[in-house]
């Protein structure tokens, strides 16, 4: 996958200065554009990945939420959150290490052992997620869920 326009040695010296990049992916052959923390993964903390957001839409959503979880908030999992995106509910879920090790390349390479990440899933219009019945299947191409339950559209 393609990062946008910065170097690896970029991205680790971001990384040293502030604690945290955050790392931009083009769209590429069904794979929307996504974003993602790297970096944090040295404070024993998880990375943060979207999918769908322009590399404008989730630099401060990420930065935020990075910003938050070294003050040391803490975030659940499988939950509506109303404090993360404005005016939109959003639902974090853990991303399997398989899912993180491919999408999550550079926080892979600023992890100091295994990468743990949480992934920000965004609602279509009439706040449905993708595992929700009647969940807009437009949106579905949007922004690809890396949780089994909600790619299968199970519930917890």
């Amino acid at each position: 996958m393609s990062e946008t326009r910065r170097t690896p040695e970029q991205i680790r010296q971001r990384v040293r200065e502030q604690g945290w990049d955050v790392v931009s992916v083009t769209a590429q052959a069904g794979i929307p554009p996504h974003s993602y923390t790297a970096g944090l993964a040295l404070g024993g903390l998880h990375a943060f990945i979207v999918f769908g957001f322009s590399p404008d839409l989730a630099r401060p959503v990420l930065s935020d939420l990075a910003q938050r979880v070294r003050d040391g908030e803490h975030f659940p999992t499988n939950v509506g959150l109303e404090d993360v995106l404005p005016g939109m509910p959003v639902v974090l879920l853990d991303v399997p290490r398989v899912e993180a090790d491919h999408y999550l390349a550079a926080a892979r390479g600023c992890a100091p052992t295994n990468l743990r990440a949480l992934q920000i899933v965004w609602p279509d219009g009439r706040d449905l997620f993708p595992w929700q019945d009647g969940y807009d299947e437009s949106f579905r191409g949007r922004q690809i869920v890396l949780h089994p339950f909600a790619r299968t559209g199970g519930r917890r």
